[in-house]
């Protein structure tokens, strides 16, 4: 039962920007590993190699793409359009500096490559707008109930 006030007391406060950037950074983690199973179901050995170099891309480039934007910094118990907007944004300019960086470096296997880098940024985009809507609606139910 404390667990539960605490909780509730701790959600009707902002939740730290931080927090939400490590979400963020989790969840778009978690869509590449995704990805490469769907980009690479039949010949793994080819495409685990030829992700490393993707993954390390892009390990620097969604981070540093959302603190651009600042796409953790809206208050996701209030998520809207505009916080939806900053997500696209930010998700979309990293695939695009993604999908240049492999081009400058000439990644090998090119079709799959960009097929990774697609169902990647599909995939990211796809969780990180679930992900505040799903936030905004427990908030709204179990949290705030009265609205």
């Amino acid at each position: 039962m404390k667990v539960s006030k605490a909780l509730k007391s701790r959600l009707k406060k902002q939740t730290p920007r931080w927090f939400v950037f490590l979400i963020d950074i989790h969840f778009t983690a978690l869509a590449f590993f995704i990805a490469i199973a769907i980009t690479w179901q039949s010949d793994w050995s080819v495409g685990l190699n030829n992700s490393i170099i993707i993954a390390g891309i892009s390990a620097v480039v969604y981070p540093l793409s959302f603190l651009f934007f600042k796409s953790y910094k809206g208050i996701i118990r209030h998520t809207g359009l505009r916080d939806i907007v900053t997500v696209l944004k930010a998700s979309s300019f990293a695939m695009l500096l993604l999908l240049l960086a492999l081009y400058v470096i000439d990644a090998p296997d090119p079709k799959h490559s960009l097929i990774l880098v697609v169902i990647h940024y599909l995939v990211t985009i796809t969780s990180l707008v679930f992900l505040r809507i799903l936030y905004k609606r427990i908030y709204l139910q179990f949290i705030q109930p009265h609205r």
